[in-house]
């Protein structure tokens, strides 16, 4: 079981350094702004949460390591604990139709949740389904996300619900800390 956990994560890993290399050469180029000479400049702003970014993406679950470090990558990383002690964190996979709770440890334990609606804000978005509310907002501009759930209570022990998460193209940028030869 530890081993599957390791190998999902290390295929995660893989799968993001990749994108990430292909990602970088797209970004490279980026459009300037430009405004008429009587209205004012245009200022970037963050952009809006794009639901079409996200659709069959997994959000992989995060905790605090080290809630005083200013930079988020040091602060946020892996739920070290759900994925090697307890394996009991949930990953989220994200489509256009459903949300997939999945344990980190074993992908055959997971609750399907049917999106009935979509709302789409600057800085996070909504997915409700029935009974539920899954708000995520994101963290300064940055590719973390912290869900709220609202609705009934949820409570399911193989699938405890972080209060953030990341995508796999970010998750290199996070310290790593390998589950190694776990023996608990």
């Amino acid at each position: 079981m530890k081993f599957k956990s390791l190998l999902v994560v290390s295929i995660v890993f893989i799968a993001a350094c990749s994108e990430n290399k292909q990602t970088e050469k797209k970004q490279e180029t980026k459009p300037e702004l430009v405004s008429k000479s009587d209205e004012k400049p245009l200022v970037d702003e963050p952009e809006a949460v794009d639901f079409k970014q996200l659709k069959l993406d997994t959000l992989i679950a995060l905790t605090i390591v080290k809630e005083e470090s200013k930079n988020v990558y040091e602060k946020f990383g892996i739920d070290f604990g759900g994925y090697c002690y307890a394996c009991d964190a949930a990953d989220l996979v994200l489509n256009d139709k459903e949300i997939q709770l999945i344990n980190t440890c074993d992908p055959e334990v997971k609750r399907v949740f049917k999106i009935q609606e979509k709302i789409l804000t600057k800085d996070g978005f909504t997915l409700e389904s029935e009974g539920y509310q899954f708000v995520f907002s994101r963290i300064d501009n940055n590719p973390i996300y912290k869900l709220k759930l609202l609705g009934k209570p949820f409570n399911n022990p193989e699938l405890r619900l972080n209060s953030y998460f990341t995508t796999p193209k970010a998750l290199p940028k996070f310290e790593i800390h390998d589950c190694g030869d776990f023996q608990g």
